[in-house]
Protein backbone atom coordinates (compact mmCIF):
# COMPACT_ATOMS: atom_id res chain seq x y z
CA UNK A 1 0.00 0.00 0.00
CA UNK A 2 2.85 2.38 0.83
CA UNK A 3 4.59 1.79 -2.51
CA UNK A 4 1.34 2.22 -4.45
CA UNK A 5 0.72 5.58 -2.73
CA UNK A 6 4.23 6.76 -3.62
CA UNK A 7 3.73 5.61 -7.20
CA UNK A 8 0.76 8.00 -7.47
CA UNK A 9 2.86 11.09 -6.67
CA UNK A 10 6.11 10.17 -8.48
CA UNK A 11 4.77 11.14 -11.97
CA UNK A 12 4.25 14.71 -10.73
CA UNK A 13 8.06 15.03 -10.45
CA UNK A 14 8.42 14.34 -14.17
CA UNK A 15 5.75 16.75 -15.37
CA UNK A 16 6.86 19.73 -17.39
CA UNK A 17 5.95 23.37 -17.43
CA UNK A 18 3.71 25.10 -14.92
CA UNK A 19 2.37 22.00 -13.14
CA UNK A 20 5.86 20.87 -12.20
CA UNK A 21 6.74 24.31 -10.80
CA UNK A 22 3.57 24.36 -8.71
CA UNK A 23 3.58 20.78 -7.37
CA UNK A 24 7.21 19.60 -7.39
CA UNK A 25 7.84 20.33 -3.69
CA UNK A 26 4.41 18.93 -2.79
CA UNK A 27 5.12 15.62 -4.55
CA UNK A 28 8.55 15.26 -2.93
CA UNK A 29 7.17 16.04 0.56
CA UNK A 30 4.25 13.61 0.28
CA UNK A 31 6.40 10.80 -1.20
CA UNK A 32 9.08 11.10 1.48
CA UNK A 33 6.46 11.32 4.26
CA UNK A 34 4.71 8.17 3.00
CA UNK A 35 8.01 6.25 2.77
CA UNK A 36 8.96 7.28 6.32
CA UNK A 37 5.50 6.28 7.53
CA UNK A 38 5.84 2.86 5.89
CA UNK A 39 9.27 2.34 7.41
CA UNK A 40 8.01 3.31 10.87
CA UNK A 41 4.97 1.01 10.58
CA UNK A 42 7.17 -1.97 9.65
CA UNK A 43 9.92 -1.43 12.22
CA UNK A 44 9.29 0.97 15.10
CA UNK A 45 5.55 0.41 15.57
CA UNK A 46 5.71 -3.43 16.09
CA UNK A 47 8.63 -3.00 18.51
CA UNK A 48 6.79 -0.33 20.52
CA UNK A 49 3.63 -2.46 20.59
CA UNK A 50 5.62 -5.35 22.06
CA UNK A 51 6.94 -3.07 24.77
CA UNK A 52 3.95 -0.94 25.68
CA UNK A 53 0.76 -2.92 24.93
CA UNK A 54 -0.34 -5.13 27.80
CA UNK A 55 -3.09 -7.75 27.91
CA UNK A 56 -4.34 -6.80 31.35
CA UNK A 57 -7.61 -4.95 31.65
CA UNK A 58 -7.74 -1.44 33.07
CA UNK A 59 -10.56 0.52 34.60
CA UNK A 60 -11.35 3.66 32.66
CA UNK A 61 -11.99 7.06 34.15
CA UNK A 62 -14.95 9.40 33.80
CA UNK A 63 -13.47 11.26 30.79
CA UNK A 64 -13.05 8.02 28.84
CA UNK A 65 -16.59 6.90 29.67
CA UNK A 66 -17.99 10.32 28.67
CA UNK A 67 -16.19 10.20 25.34
CA UNK A 68 -17.41 6.64 24.71
CA UNK A 69 -21.00 7.73 25.29
CA UNK A 70 -20.47 10.52 22.78
CA UNK A 71 -19.11 8.06 20.20
CA UNK A 72 -22.04 5.66 20.80
CA UNK A 73 -24.49 8.55 20.32
CA UNK A 74 -22.85 9.43 17.01
CA UNK A 75 -23.03 5.79 15.85
CA UNK A 76 -26.70 5.54 16.77
CA UNK A 77 -27.42 8.82 14.98
CA UNK A 78 -25.66 7.46 11.88
CA UNK A 79 -27.74 4.25 12.04
CA UNK A 80 -30.98 6.21 12.28
CA UNK A 81 -30.03 8.56 9.39
CA UNK A 82 -28.86 5.64 7.22
CA UNK A 83 -32.10 3.75 7.84
CA UNK A 84 -34.17 6.83 6.98
CA UNK A 85 -32.14 7.46 3.82
CA UNK A 86 -32.63 3.90 2.57
CA UNK A 87 -36.39 4.15 3.09
CA UNK A 88 -36.60 7.51 1.24
CA UNK A 89 -34.03 6.85 -1.50
CA UNK A 90 -35.92 8.87 -4.13
CA UNK A 91 -35.84 12.00 -1.97
CA UNK A 92 -32.12 11.44 -1.33
CA UNK A 93 -31.43 11.21 -5.09
CA UNK A 94 -33.36 14.43 -5.72
CA UNK A 95 -31.39 16.16 -2.95
CA UNK A 96 -28.10 14.87 -4.40
CA UNK A 97 -29.04 16.23 -7.82
CA UNK A 98 -29.93 19.60 -6.27
CA UNK A 99 -26.57 19.74 -4.48
CA UNK A 100 -24.80 18.92 -7.77
CA UNK A 101 -26.61 21.72 -9.61
CA UNK A 102 -25.94 24.16 -6.77
CA UNK A 103 -22.25 23.24 -6.87
CA UNK A 104 -22.11 23.98 -10.60
CA UNK A 105 -23.85 27.34 -10.03
CA UNK A 106 -21.43 28.31 -7.23
CA UNK A 107 -18.47 27.25 -9.38
CA UNK A 108 -19.57 29.67 -12.09
CA UNK A 109 -20.41 32.57 -9.77
CA UNK A 110 -17.47 32.52 -7.35
CA UNK A 111 -14.55 34.68 -8.61
CA UNK A 112 -11.56 32.57 -9.58
CA UNK A 113 -8.09 33.03 -11.03
CA UNK A 114 -5.12 30.99 -12.15
CA UNK A 115 -2.92 32.06 -9.25
CA UNK A 116 -4.57 33.81 -6.29
CA UNK A 117 -3.38 37.26 -5.30
CA UNK A 118 -1.29 37.21 -2.12
CA UNK A 119 -0.28 40.00 0.23
CA UNK A 120 3.52 39.89 0.48
CA UNK A 121 3.95 43.43 1.86
CA UNK A 122 5.22 44.58 -1.54
CA UNK A 123 4.10 46.89 -4.34
CA UNK A 124 6.00 47.26 -7.62
CA UNK A 125 5.50 50.37 -9.75
CA UNK A 126 6.50 51.12 -13.34
CA UNK A 127 6.39 54.76 -14.45
CA UNK A 128 6.29 56.13 -17.97
CA UNK A 129 6.67 59.65 -19.35
CA UNK A 130 6.49 61.11 -22.86
CA UNK A 131 8.81 59.65 -25.46
CA UNK A 132 10.79 62.88 -25.92
CA UNK A 133 11.56 63.42 -22.21
CA UNK A 134 15.18 63.92 -21.17
CA UNK A 135 16.90 61.96 -18.43
CA UNK A 136 17.10 64.98 -16.10
CA UNK A 137 13.39 65.71 -16.53
CA UNK A 138 12.55 62.05 -15.91
CA UNK A 139 14.52 62.20 -12.67
CA UNK A 140 12.50 65.25 -11.55
CA UNK A 141 9.23 63.44 -12.27
CA UNK A 142 10.38 60.38 -10.35
CA UNK A 143 11.41 62.49 -7.35
CA UNK A 144 7.92 64.03 -7.26
CA UNK A 145 6.51 60.51 -7.11
CA UNK A 146 8.94 59.64 -4.31
CA UNK A 147 7.75 62.65 -2.31
CA UNK A 148 4.15 61.41 -2.60
CA UNK A 149 5.13 57.91 -1.45
CA UNK A 150 7.01 59.36 1.54
CA UNK A 151 3.71 60.73 2.87
CA UNK A 152 1.97 57.33 2.80
CA UNK A 153 1.71 55.80 6.26
CA UNK A 154 1.36 52.25 4.89
CA UNK A 155 4.79 52.37 3.20
CA UNK A 156 7.74 51.31 5.32
CA UNK A 157 10.53 51.95 2.80
CA UNK A 158 11.11 52.03 -0.95
CA UNK A 159 13.72 52.34 -3.68
CA UNK A 160 13.41 53.97 -7.08
CA UNK A 161 15.35 54.15 -10.35
CA UNK A 162 14.92 55.70 -13.81
CA UNK A 163 16.28 54.99 -17.25
CA UNK A 164 16.73 51.80 -19.29
CA UNK A 165 16.65 48.51 -17.39
CA UNK A 166 16.94 44.80 -18.19
CA UNK A 167 13.16 44.43 -18.55
CA UNK A 168 12.53 47.65 -20.51
CA UNK A 169 15.25 49.36 -22.58
CA UNK A 170 13.24 52.57 -23.07
CA UNK A 171 14.83 55.64 -21.40
CA UNK A 172 11.46 57.20 -20.53
CA UNK A 173 10.64 54.53 -17.95
CA UNK A 174 11.19 54.35 -14.21
CA UNK A 175 10.77 51.75 -11.50
CA UNK A 176 9.83 51.84 -7.82
CA UNK A 177 9.73 49.00 -5.33
CA UNK A 178 7.82 49.58 -2.08
CA UNK A 179 8.05 47.54 1.11
CA UNK A 180 4.86 47.89 3.17
CA UNK A 181 4.21 47.83 6.89
CA UNK A 182 2.64 44.72 8.52
CA UNK A 183 -0.96 43.94 7.56
CA UNK A 184 -2.20 44.88 11.04
CA UNK A 185 -1.27 48.52 10.30
CA UNK A 186 -2.74 48.86 6.80
CA UNK A 187 -5.41 47.48 4.42
CA UNK A 188 -4.85 44.55 2.05
CA UNK A 189 -2.31 45.29 -0.69
CA UNK A 190 -4.91 45.10 -3.51
CA UNK A 191 -7.16 47.57 -1.72
CA UNK A 192 -4.16 49.78 -0.95
CA UNK A 193 -3.19 49.86 -4.63
CA UNK A 194 -6.69 51.07 -5.55
CA UNK A 195 -6.39 53.81 -2.92
CA UNK A 196 -2.95 54.89 -4.12
CA UNK A 197 -3.73 54.80 -7.85
CA UNK A 198 -5.40 58.27 -8.15
CA UNK A 199 -2.79 59.88 -5.87
CA UNK A 200 0.18 58.49 -7.76
CA UNK A 201 -1.30 59.46 -11.13
CA UNK A 202 -1.73 63.10 -10.07
CA UNK A 203 1.73 64.12 -11.37
CA UNK A 204 1.40 65.86 -14.76
CA UNK A 205 3.31 64.10 -17.52
CA UNK A 206 3.87 60.86 -15.61
CA UNK A 207 1.83 57.65 -15.88
CA UNK A 208 2.08 55.30 -12.91
CA UNK A 209 1.31 51.56 -13.10
CA UNK A 210 1.24 49.92 -9.62
CA UNK A 211 0.94 46.15 -9.27
CA UNK A 212 1.01 43.43 -6.64
CA UNK A 213 3.88 41.16 -7.76
CA UNK A 214 2.74 37.54 -8.20
CA UNK A 215 4.31 34.88 -6.01
CA UNK A 216 5.19 32.81 -9.09
CA UNK A 217 6.09 34.56 -12.34
CA UNK A 218 5.41 32.20 -15.24
CA UNK A 219 7.25 33.24 -18.39
CA UNK A 220 6.81 36.58 -20.08
CA UNK A 221 8.68 39.75 -19.22
CA UNK A 222 8.34 42.44 -16.57
CA UNK A 223 5.66 44.82 -17.86
CA UNK A 224 3.46 47.60 -16.52
CA UNK A 225 0.71 45.15 -15.51
CA UNK A 226 0.30 41.53 -14.42
CA UNK A 227 -1.10 40.13 -17.69
CA UNK A 228 0.44 40.50 -21.11
CA UNK A 229 -0.12 39.57 -24.73
CA UNK A 230 2.69 39.70 -27.29
CA UNK A 231 2.34 40.16 -31.04
CA UNK A 232 5.31 39.54 -33.31
CA UNK A 233 6.02 39.69 -37.02
CA UNK A 234 8.66 40.51 -39.61
CA UNK A 235 6.79 43.47 -41.18
CA UNK A 236 7.23 46.42 -38.80
CA UNK A 237 4.59 48.61 -40.43
CA UNK A 238 1.93 45.90 -40.29
CA UNK A 239 2.92 44.88 -36.75
CA UNK A 240 2.74 48.43 -35.40
CA UNK A 241 -0.60 49.08 -37.10
CA UNK A 242 -2.41 46.03 -35.73
CA UNK A 243 -0.80 46.41 -32.29
CA UNK A 244 -2.45 49.85 -32.00
CA UNK A 245 -5.77 48.44 -33.24
CA UNK A 246 -5.69 45.66 -30.65
CA UNK A 247 -4.71 48.04 -27.86
CA UNK A 248 -7.72 50.25 -28.67
CA UNK A 249 -10.05 47.22 -28.65
CA UNK A 250 -8.72 46.12 -25.26
CA UNK A 251 -9.24 49.59 -23.77
CA UNK A 252 -12.97 49.29 -24.52
CA UNK A 253 -13.36 46.08 -22.49
CA UNK A 254 -14.91 46.85 -19.06
CA UNK A 255 -13.26 43.89 -17.27
CA UNK A 256 -9.67 45.12 -17.63
CA UNK A 257 -7.73 48.27 -16.73
CA UNK A 258 -4.21 49.74 -16.98
CA UNK A 259 -3.97 48.84 -20.68
CA UNK A 260 -0.59 49.84 -22.10
CA UNK A 261 2.06 48.61 -24.48
CA UNK A 262 5.77 48.97 -25.13
CA UNK A 263 5.04 50.42 -28.58
CA UNK A 264 6.55 53.91 -28.72
CA UNK A 265 6.83 55.10 -32.31
CA UNK A 266 6.34 58.85 -31.95
CA UNK A 267 9.77 59.71 -30.63
CA UNK A 268 11.34 62.87 -32.11
CA UNK A 269 14.51 61.98 -33.97
CA UNK A 270 17.09 63.80 -36.04
CA UNK A 271 18.23 62.37 -39.36
CA UNK A 272 21.68 63.28 -40.72
CA UNK A 273 21.99 62.42 -44.42
CA UNK A 274 25.60 62.58 -45.62
CA UNK A 275 26.48 63.74 -49.10
CA UNK A 276 29.28 61.19 -49.54
CA UNK A 277 30.78 62.78 -52.65
CA UNK A 278 31.07 66.19 -51.01
CA UNK A 279 32.33 64.63 -47.76
CA UNK A 280 34.98 62.69 -49.66
CA UNK A 281 36.13 65.81 -51.49
CA UNK A 282 36.57 67.54 -48.11
CA UNK A 283 38.49 64.57 -46.65
CA UNK A 284 35.76 63.57 -44.15
CA UNK A 285 34.78 59.93 -43.61
CA UNK A 286 31.64 58.46 -42.04
CA UNK A 287 33.76 57.14 -39.18
CA UNK A 288 35.01 60.65 -38.36
CA UNK A 289 31.43 61.97 -38.37
CA UNK A 290 30.29 59.18 -36.05
CA UNK A 291 33.16 59.82 -33.63
CA UNK A 292 32.42 63.55 -33.56
CA UNK A 293 28.75 62.94 -32.77
CA UNK A 294 29.71 60.42 -30.09
CA UNK A 295 32.12 62.93 -28.51
CA UNK A 296 29.40 65.60 -28.50
CA UNK A 297 26.35 63.63 -27.32
CA UNK A 298 27.49 60.20 -26.15
CA UNK A 299 28.91 61.01 -22.68
CA UNK A 300 32.30 59.63 -23.68
CA UNK A 301 34.69 58.62 -20.86
CA UNK A 302 38.06 60.06 -21.85
CA UNK A 303 40.13 60.02 -18.64
CA UNK A 304 40.19 59.40 -14.89
CA UNK A 305 41.25 61.81 -12.17
CA UNK A 306 42.83 59.99 -9.23
CA UNK A 307 42.43 61.71 -5.85
CA UNK A 308 43.87 60.53 -2.51
CA UNK A 309 40.56 59.01 -1.38
CA UNK A 310 38.59 58.58 -4.58
CA UNK A 311 38.71 58.62 -8.38
CA UNK A 312 36.61 60.61 -10.83
CA UNK A 313 35.64 59.90 -14.43
CA UNK A 314 36.17 62.68 -16.97
CA UNK A 315 33.19 62.76 -19.36
CA UNK A 316 33.39 64.57 -22.71
CA UNK A 317 30.14 66.15 -23.92
CA UNK A 318 28.58 69.40 -25.07
CA UNK A 319 27.12 71.90 -22.65
CA UNK A 320 23.46 71.13 -21.78
CA UNK A 321 22.10 74.14 -23.68
CA UNK A 322 23.62 72.80 -26.91
CA UNK A 323 22.40 69.23 -26.28
CA UNK A 324 18.78 70.40 -26.08
CA UNK A 325 18.77 72.46 -29.30
CA UNK A 326 18.82 70.50 -32.61
CA UNK A 327 19.99 73.60 -34.48
CA UNK A 328 23.30 73.38 -32.62
CA UNK A 329 24.27 70.52 -34.95
CA UNK A 330 25.04 73.14 -37.59
CA UNK A 331 27.73 74.51 -35.23
CA UNK A 332 29.46 71.13 -34.96
CA UNK A 333 32.80 70.88 -36.77
CA UNK A 334 34.46 67.68 -38.04
CA UNK A 335 38.26 67.41 -38.26
CA UNK A 336 39.04 66.04 -41.70
CA UNK A 337 41.92 63.80 -42.75
CA UNK A 338 43.83 66.92 -43.84
CA UNK A 339 43.58 68.39 -40.32
CA UNK A 340 40.99 71.01 -41.27
CA UNK A 341 37.78 71.75 -39.32
CA UNK A 342 34.71 71.36 -41.56
CA UNK A 343 31.15 72.33 -40.45
CA UNK A 344 28.75 69.39 -40.39
CA UNK A 345 26.09 71.20 -42.44
CA UNK A 346 28.61 71.67 -45.29
CA UNK A 347 28.29 68.04 -46.43
CA UNK A 348 25.19 66.77 -44.55
CA UNK A 349 21.47 67.54 -44.53
CA UNK A 350 19.81 67.64 -41.10
CA UNK A 351 16.08 66.93 -40.79
CA UNK A 352 13.64 66.05 -38.01
CA UNK A 353 11.04 63.28 -37.99
CA UNK A 354 9.30 60.78 -35.75
CA UNK A 355 10.34 57.17 -35.20
CA UNK A 356 10.40 54.28 -32.73
CA UNK A 357 12.10 54.83 -29.39
CA UNK A 358 13.12 51.16 -29.31
CA UNK A 359 12.45 48.16 -31.55
CA UNK A 360 11.55 45.34 -29.17
CA UNK A 361 12.16 41.71 -30.12
CA UNK A 362 10.75 38.37 -29.00
CA UNK A 363 12.30 35.20 -30.39
CA UNK A 364 14.48 37.27 -32.78
CA UNK A 365 11.37 38.84 -34.35
CA UNK A 366 10.13 42.41 -33.85
CA UNK A 367 7.33 42.37 -31.28
CA UNK A 368 4.87 44.52 -29.36
CA UNK A 369 3.75 43.49 -25.85
CA UNK A 370 0.38 44.74 -24.59
CA UNK A 371 -0.11 44.51 -20.81
CA UNK A 372 -3.20 44.94 -18.63
CA UNK A 373 -4.72 44.23 -15.21
CA UNK A 374 -8.09 42.73 -14.40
Amino acid sequence: MTLSLVAVFIPVLFMGGILRRLFKEFAVTISVAILISGLVSLTLTPMMCSRFLKAEEKKHGRLYLALEKGFEWMINLYKVSLSWSLKHHRLIMIGSLAVLLLTAYIFIKIPAGFLPSEDKNQIFIITEASEDISFDEMVRHQLKLANLVLKEKAVQDFMTAVGPGPANPAPNNGRMFMHLKPMSERPHVDKLIEQLRPKLNSIPGLKVYPQNPPKIRIGGTLTKALYQFTLSGSDLRELYYYAQVMEEKLRKLPVIQDVSSNLQIKTPQINIEIDRLKAESLGVTADQIENALWDAFGSKWISTIYAPNNQYQVILELKPEYQKDPSSLSMLYIRSSRGELVPLNTFATISQSLGPLTVNHTGQLPSVTISFNL
